[in-house]
């Protein structure tokens, strides 16, 4: 996949949650680079996972960039129900 095809699927990834900014897309653009770089050789890991939200989140929601729900204490509810 080119750069321009990765920009084109995170454009579109980006609008289904409904962020457009042109930040959040370098941003993930950043984490995508990460991954290519440290993650082709080896298996990717929870650690990694947190990584790669930490870059893509430090923008949108720094408190919670980078870590678990459990460490935020943070309920989740889908379609209303907990």
């Amino acid at each position: 996949m080119n750069k321009e095809n990765i920009e084109e699927f995170i454009i579109e990834s980006n609008a289904i949650e409904k962020v457009y900014s042109k930040k959040a897309i370098e941003d993930t653009l950043e984490a995508w680079g990460w991954l290519n770089e440290e993650c082709s050789q080896k298996t990717f890991g929870l650690m990694d996972l947190l990584i790669v939200h930490k870059i893509i989140m430090k923008n949108q929601e720094p408190v919670i960039a980078g870590k678990l729900r459990a460490e935020l204490k943070i309920d989740v509810q889908v379609g209303g129900r907990e």
